[in-house]
């Protein structure tokens, strides 16, 4: 993305190859917007309660509570983060825990706990870029529970969730990322998204994405 022909190495994916998942491999989305923005969407939980109102969130628990964003193992990964949430489209909603982690420009993952059943919902999600204003989305699904439910179920969820984000990301304006952190209205539930722009400009990315961010300025 940035020019740059140094070879990166895949994400670990634990649960693809461990025994207590079943993973799911959802259909490719194609979106009418830059990688970047598409990434940020995903690493946004705040836009739970409003934009899947119903599906994933509930507009009568739209508070997130104060969390923080790690550099850890190269990479980073924020707290466990405690929202009302339906963690996958059954109807069944609760506290939720969400974990989220930046690991390559296009390339995040998200884990949700749900503590008083012990099931795990997790999903690592890349975007590939075919120009600015193009992007198609790829994802691994895993669970540890219901392992006899049809993959349609869940692939078919997972449509309906991107679906409800296409007029959404593909609607923003402007098109590319901001990197200035001055640019867009950011509250302490953007912490993720934060950390993801400082991400970029570290490493120097400018493929759908709009001016430098200074460091100095970003909120630890």
């Amino acid at each position: 993305m940035n020019g740059s022909a140094e070879a990166t190495s895949l994400p670990y994916y634990e649960e693809f190859t461990d025994k207590a998942f079943k993973t799911v491999t959802a259909d490719r989305f194609v979106l009418k917007a830059a990688a970047p923005r598409v990434v940020e969407n995903f690493l946004d939980v705040s836009h739970l309660a409003f934009v899947h109102n119903g599906s994933l969130g509930d507009s009568k628990y739209p508070l997130i509570p104060n969390y923080h964003v790690h550099w850890r193992d190269d990479h980073y990964v924020s707290d466990e983060i405690p929202v009302y949430a339906d963690a996958d489209g059954s109807g069944q909603y609760g506290t939720i825990y969400y974990t989220y982690e930046i690991l390559a420009p296009t390339t995040a993952r998200l884990k949700k706990v749900n503590r008083e059943t012990g099931q795990i919902f997790s999903m690592l999600f890349t975007v590939v870029p075919h120009h600015e204003r193009s992007s198609t989305v790829l994802a691994l699904i895993s669970r540890n529970y219901d392992l006899d439910q049809a993959d349609e179920y869940y692939k078919d969820f997972q449509n309906v969730v991107i679906m409800e984000d296409a007029p959404v990301v593909e609607g923003q304006r402007p098109e590319e990322l901001p990197l200035d952190l001055q640019a867009e209205l950011h509250l302490p539930a953007d912490r993720v998204a934060i950390a993801y722009r400082k991400y970029l400009s570290k490493l120097g990315v400018v493929f759908g994405s709009d001016t430098a961010i200074d460091s100095t300025k970003v909120a630890k």
